[in-house]
């Protein structure tokens, strides 16, 4: 295997593991009231997840569909 595909499967597997992750940082490090920090750690797994799968993708589909 090629290290890229290897950090392409790290990237692919971190999409879902975002929400773990924001939503802790940002009820602990946010000020506000508690669902409105659950939000914001929702939106920022959002928009982490939405990063992460496109620089899978395009790991991914670097050399194009065809076999390599």
């Amino acid at each position: 295997m090629d290290i890229f595909d290897i950090i392409g499967e790290i990237f692919w597997y971190a999409i879902f593991c975002t929400p773990l992750i924001t939503i802790p940082i940002t009820v602990k490090y946010l000020y506000g009231k508690t669902w409105q920090k659950v939000l914001m750690g929702l939106y920022f797994a959002f928009v982490l997840s939405i990063v992460f799968f496109m620089v899978s993708m395009g790991l991914c589909l670097r050399n194009g569909l065809g076999p390599t």
